[in-house]
């Protein structure tokens, strides 16, 4: 019973990707066989990480607007900042 319910899950979830892993098969086979670039397939698609400096931005930009006044974030900042310093 549990694992028909599983089963069921699972195609529900696989369902909208199915004509994506056909694809994924045919990449994964060129690849396999033509090596070299085609290989990139397997590397991770991302955007380059922000940097501390801009994180530390971000954080007391947004904390800047929702009270007006450094915080927290200033604070740790500050720590963070010492910390490195010794």
């Amino acid at each position: 019973m549990m694992f028909a319910k599983l089963n069921y899950c699972l195609k529900s979830i696989a369902e909208p990707y199915r004509a994506n892993v056909q694809e994924w098969k045919k990449a994964a086979e060129l690849a396999a066989q033509g090596r070299g670039a085609l290989l990139d397939i397997y590397q991770l698609k991302m955007d380059q990480a922000p940097t501390m400096a801009e994180i530390r931005l971000q954080l007391t930009e947004n904390e800047m607007s929702t009270n007006g006044r450094s915080g927290s974030v200033a604070w740790l900042i500050e720590g963070i900042n010492i910390e490195n310093a010794q």
